[in-house]
């Protein structure tokens, strides 16, 4: 039970770095080796508990939020990830925005693991300079010209803001879920 605690410490600890992760690039070295301080721990450290499902769960945050890390201290694209481990980061910010990413994956069928993973960012506050090395773009007309598309894909009306829309997002369906009795 000690060593549980102690997982969930450490995965408090991701989080916390994650509302911090555009304030300070220095910390975000630090924080990177603190992160593969606790991997190492991690697979040191035998932990029993009653679910493999919760231990998946556990290696999944872990490594979602190293790459998370990554990709603020531009240290990896989202091109060269594999799809699973973009979906690892958008399960993470689902956990952090609920009725959220799933949301958009479940109404929006034309959204890619690239759009998932655009909104995804911009829900844990990257910059648009940030987005911009993330995705490769070659400036920032590129990441406009893929928001408008974006908003083309989520069926908003050119006065309507992508922006506003996804700040919302977690809102509105918390509260059309409640409406429909769900």
């Amino acid at each position: 039970m000690a060593h549980l605690l102690e997982l969930l410490l450490i995965i408090a600890f991701g989080f916390c770095a994650l509302h911090i992760l555009k304030k300070e690039k220095g910390f975000l070295s630090r924080m990177h080796k603190n992160m593969e301080y606790m991997f190492d721990r991690q697979k040191k450290m035998e932990i029993t508990v009653n679910s493999s499902a919760e231990n998946s769960s556990v290696h999944d945050t872990f490594a979602a939020t190293s790459l998370l890390i990554q990709i603020g201290n531009k240290e990896l694209l989202v091109g060269r990830m594999e799809k699973e481990e973009k979906e690892a980061v958008c399960s993470l910010v689902e956990s952090m925005h609920p009725h959220s990413i799933d949301y958009l994956s479940n109404t929006y069928a034309s959204l890619t693991t690239d759009d998932l993973m655009l909104i995804s960012l911009w829900k844990l506050g990257f910059t648009t300079e940030d987005l911009v090395f993330a995705f490769e773009y070659s400036d920032v007309r590129s990441l406009y010209r893929r928001k408008s598309r974006l908003k083309e894909k989520l069926s908003l009306s050119k006065e309507e803001s992508l922006d506003d829309f996804l700040r919302n997002l977690g809102r509105q369906t918390n509260t059309s879920s409640t409406k429909d009795g769900r």
